[in-house]
């Protein structure tokens, strides 16, 4: 199988992983997320609240798979807690830019191996 190694998401799946944040929002809260709100917030707690990071970097990977997002990205995802887009990059610390990166190239060099 091939696969292409690209460490940017295209604006469709930026989209449909906000559309999901903002439906578990609307189904734990019973309305619409307020600028106020955390956009990651813990499912577990009864008022929008931040997501702990170790659980943020759980959901932020299941809901990447669950968007259909290639599985370097999921990776990625989990690793390093951050989504590096076209639309973010420009404010996104550097560090986490090859932070990202890496978790890109560790997928291919060493995790895909062990998935195939």
């Amino acid at each position: 199988m091939t696969q292409t190694k690209n460490s940017q998401l295209n604006s469709q799946a930026v989209d449909a992983l906000q559309e999901s944040f903002r439906a578990l929002f609307r189904h734990k809260f019973g309305r619409e997320p307020r600028p106020d709100d955390p956009v990651v917030f813990d499912p577990d707690a009864d008022t929008p609240q931040h997501l702990p990071e170790e659980k943020h970097q759980q959901l932020l990977a299941e809901m990447g798979k669950a968007a259909g997002l290639p599985p370097h990205f999921v990776y990625a995802m989990r690793q390093t807690g951050v989504i590096v887009t076209e639309r973010n990059e420009c404010i996104m610390p550097k560090q986490k830019i090859e932070q990202w990166k890496s978790a890109i190239d560790e997928y291919f060099t060493s995790v895909a191996d062990r998935e195939s």
